[in-house]
């Protein structure tokens, strides 16, 4: 073979090594949270996020680890930590839109979460105080109180205060103060300074408020959540008897959320001080990000964080407002994934808030994808895959949504195709695509997913969970106990249940590797083999001991990786035992699996985001046939594309024989030559270096005498 061109590497990678700790995959800084509902520092610097899950960093929000989430029908609604490093958290039941909880338990943690027992008092909400005690209501909405880390509880005598308490603190005198009332009305703040003995109504100086903090010096802030109260800020030096009223304020956005380090510096809401409450000022306002719907705010001595609903925790310091480092806490959902020919890795996230997030910087931070309509939200999105012009297509609810731009913006197209669910989307060679639903079977599109027909001849049993498209055009698609097959595009389809397994549960996922072989992933009896094009169907590989396969892909080498409710599993071309490969997983309820160009894998957990592996998985060695595995001669996908430097360019052949291949600009110059000569079958990988080139659109030509393809790629500036 002879080399025409600089521009021509051999670019060959099998494996790129586990690191020296072993690892197999590491953490992706997201997906993160759309909803945080409380960040707690605890006195080693510890930092407890709180969303859905309940995650936990050592190393100041650059790595998270998940170890508590909510289940069923209860939710963690609150976590507190204690001075001495004891967490407490408030689990109630989940309710609908603003409805506040009229229940609860509180748990608690001496061993930073690693695990909780259920303390004697009941409560939904927990108030600390300054010298550490904590204050709750329990059950009988009585008033108690524990000074020794929820081990045991007192109750506190509430003679005289009227309405229902809505919260309660202490100073650094001892002084216990309640407010009651009943929102928005929050007019009505108590004082004690015999431990509750006796309460007077603070009557001095101080308006309508909601919370009271307590600065490092003794000084009490009073203010108030709510925007319509004018208040704005008070001031007390007194320990609460008198207050001077600071600032007279429109509101306070989110002023719940409080946040104190040991020099005195608070955040209240989007308020800031500097001199122990003296004055208040916006520091976002100078700040180089945009701010939006902060929900939770923690200090620790480095600096300040603060919890947004749209891009994580934003740390930084009140002396210095321009440099802020922003830190994800990765804890979504992430039931599908797909890597995007131009580099872009987009995740789909359901529980809380179903959203899609993207990456374009190799996952060192996400942002969110955004509907270019009226609508402001995604509904669950379980199925995705790329058509031949590279656009995305993904289920949400039982709709089709498409993305033309790698996963930034998306817009609906076609009608409704079910009640429930888009299970499954597949595109075969043709462009068509395939849709699987839990009860109206399957829907075919011959226009891009703008008008779709269902197509059911044949099947009996419409409740479908996956698809999967041969390397013959033949479409494969798996239900309860059973896959169906077309030959036809869908007009009609044969049941494939010969040799079938009679204890079969849900075929749940399915994948043709590249020697044409079905593979199906069956809840409950692991993963089945056909080597006939589904006439007849066999079990591989011992070790597997998952219930539910939920993903599965098949690398160019024949390597098959499974992800599970019980991590991530491989089984090797001639292996017959499953060998696990989840050593880096945080969480190993694995919901999705997909492999991206440059043969690195992804995996998509339940409550920890999005993993990377630490090997590649690439193609056979450059110029050797694998006698083993057939290939038919195609020029594969460019990437990346766009690209600024360098663009890989796969090809297979299908013999040996005389390859052409070439890059030329708009007004078709050659500019580059990339290969010209005897190639052996197999797949192929050369290197198109855009050095000198001209920002724009060029055009990679193959010609051989089995395939003559065109395809473009996109120069972009560095």
């Amino acid at each position: 073979m002879k080399i025409f061109c600089s521009s021509f590497i051999v670019f060959i990678t099998i494996f790129i090594g586990m690191d020296v700790y072993g690892q197999e995959w590491k953490q992706t800084n997201g997906p993160g949270s759309g909803f945080l509902r409380s960040i707690t520092i605890d006195p080693k610097g510890t930092i407890f996020a709180l969303s859905s899950y309940l995650h936990r960093s050592t190393d100041s929000g650059k790595s998270w680890e998940y170890i508590l989430r909510s289940t069923g029908r209860l939710s963690i609604s609150q976590v507190i930590a204690q001075p001495s490093g004891k967490l407490l958290a408030v689990v109630t039941p989940i309710t609908y839109y603003f409805d506040y909880p009229t229940s609860g338990k509180i748990i608690a943690s001496d061993d930073h979460g690693d695990s909780w027992d259920t303390v004697a008092v009941k409560g939904i909400e927990l108030w600390q105080g300054s010298l550490g005690e904590i204050f709750t209501v329990d059950s009988t909405q009585a008033l108690v109180r524990s000074t020794d880390d929820g081990i045991s509880w007192k109750h506190i005598d509430t003679v005289g205060v009227q309405g229902k308490i809505l919260f309660t603190t202490s100073d650094t005198a001892g002084h216990l103060f309640l407010i009651t009332g009943q929102e928005p009305h929050l007019n009505s703040t108590y004082r004690s300074t015999d431990d509750g003995m006796s309460w007077s109504l603070i009557v001095n100086g101080l308006g309508g408020i909601s919370n009271i903090a307590v600065s490092p010096m003794g000084t009490l802030i009073g203010y108030s959540d709510f925007k319509s109260s004018g208040d704005g800020f008070f001031r007390s030096i007194d320990g609460g008897r008198t207050w001077e009223n600071d600032f007279i304020d429109y509101g306070i956005n989110n002023a719940n959320n409080v946040a104190i380090n040991k020099f005195g510096n608070i955040i209240v809401g989007d308020w800031a001080s500097t001199d122990d409450g003296k004055t208040w000022y916006h520091p976002f306002a100078v700040q180089n990000f945009v701010y939006l719907n902060k929900l939770c705010t923690a200090a620790d001595p480095s600096g300040f964080f603060l919890g947004n609903s749209d891009s994580g925790i934003t740390k930084f310091s009140l002396q210095d407002t321009n440099t802020i480092e922003q830190l994800y806490v990765p804890d979504q959902a992430t039931a599908s994934l797909v890597s995007h020919p131009s580099g872009n890795l987009v995740g789909f996230s359901y529980y809380d808030s179903s959203s899609i997030w993207y990456s374009n910087n190799n996952e060192k931070s996400w942002k969110l994808g955004k509907h270019d309509s009226v609508y402001s939200y995604f509904g669950a999105v379980y199925a995705v895959a790329i058509d031949s012009s590279y656009d995305i297509l993904a289920g949400e609810g039982g709709h089709v949504i498409r993305s033309d731009d790698a996963g930034a913006i998306w817009t609906y197209v076609g009608p409704n195709l079910s009640s429930g669910r888009i299970t499954a989307i597949a595109v075969d060679p043709s462009g068509h695509v395939f849709a699987t639903t839990p009860a109206e079977g399957v829907f075919r599109s011959t226009d891009r997913g703008h008008t779709w027909d269902q197509l059911n001849k044949g099947i009996t049993n419409r409740s479908l969970h996956s698809i999967a498209i041969h390397q013959n055009s033949d479409v494969y698609v798996g239900g309860y106990k059973t896959i169906y097959k077309t030959i036809d595009k869908g007009l009609n389809w044969t049941n494939l249940n010969t040799n079938f397994p009679l204890n079969a549960g849900n075929v749940t996922s399915m994948v043709v590797d590249t020697k044409g072989n079905i593979i199906a992933g069956i809840d409950s009896i692991g993963v089945w083999w056909s080597s006939d094009n589904g006439l007849t169907w066999k079990k591989r590989g011992t070790g597997l001991t998952a219930t539910k396969i939920n993903a599965l892909v098949s690398t160019p080498i024949g390597k098959v990786f499974a992800g599970t409710d019980s991590g991530v599993f491989y089984l090797d071309t001639s292996a017959t035992v499953w060998t696990a490969y989840s050593v880096g997983l945080t969480a190993i309820n694995v919901l999705s699996l997909c492999r991206d160009n440059n043969g690195r894998l992804y995996a998509g957990t339940d409550a920890s985001g999005v993993f990377s592996s630490i090997e590649t998985f690439n193609l056979p060695p450059l110029g050797v046939e694998n006698s083993s595995q057939v290939y038919t001669s195609s020029l594969g996908t460019i990437y990346p594309n766009p690209t600024s430097t360098t663009a890989t360019i796969p090809f297979s052949l299908g013999e040996r024989e005389y390859v052409m291949l070439d890059v030329t600009d708009a007004l078709g110059r050659t500019v580059a030559v990339l290969a010209d000569g005897m190639f052996d079958g197999g797949a192929h990988l050369v290197q198109f270096v855009t050095n000198g080139l001209a920002p724009g659109m060029y055009y990679v030509r193959i010609h051989s005498g089995s395939v003559n393809a065109v395809k473009p790629v996109v120069v972009s500036k560095e």
